[in-house]
């Protein structure tokens, strides 16, 4: 483990003189540490955790937006996030956006982000959305007869 890394743990002390740590959380990120966040395929909370930086760091050195004068050959893997599959599940749900943000316990804001992909757009990339219907919900065969049911049953009670 580099030592830029070292000097940026918890138990930090243990190992360095307080100097040391100093001097190394003042310097920028080395370029060997730069390349070794960029191949690593973890999720970007736990590089971020390891190199003792934020999430947002990592997602900048991921994106090339920050050290992106350091060279690096080959794929950037990107870590997934979270809520990959739930926000595939939403994008691909029939339901209206109300129903789905209930369904999913997120908000509707949520729902209509990722459906319009301003959101998780590189999980729903190559994923066709179901036709929804913009009028309201209509009635399956099941509910239709419970209503029908139950209209007859009040219409028997009211005749007795």
């Amino acid at each position: 483990m580099h030592p830029w890394v070292i000097a940026r743990s918890p138990g930090a002390g243990e190992v360095m003189e307080a100097a040391d740590i100093a001097a190394l959380r003042r310097q920028r990120m080395p370029p060997d540490v730069v390349r070794e966040v960029l191949a690593d395929p973890r999720p970007y909370m736990e590089i971020a955790k390891m190199c003792g930086v934020t999430y947002q760091t990592i997602a900048l050195i991921k994106s090339r937006r920050l050290h992106g004068e350091v060279p690096f050959e080959g794929e950037i893997p990107r870590g997934t996030r979270r809520g990959d599959e739930k926000a595939r599940a939403i994008f691909l749900d029939p339901d209206d956006n109300g129903t789905a943000a209930t369904k999913y316990g997120v908000s509707y804001t949520v729902v209509t982000n990722i459906r319009r992909r301003r959101s998780h757009e590189a999980v729903t990339r190559g994923l066709t959305p179901p036709q929804r219907s913009r009028g309201p919900r209509q009635e399956t065969l099941q509910e239709m007869e419970a209503r029908h049911a139950t209209e007859r049953a009040a219409l028997l009670r009211r005749m007795l």
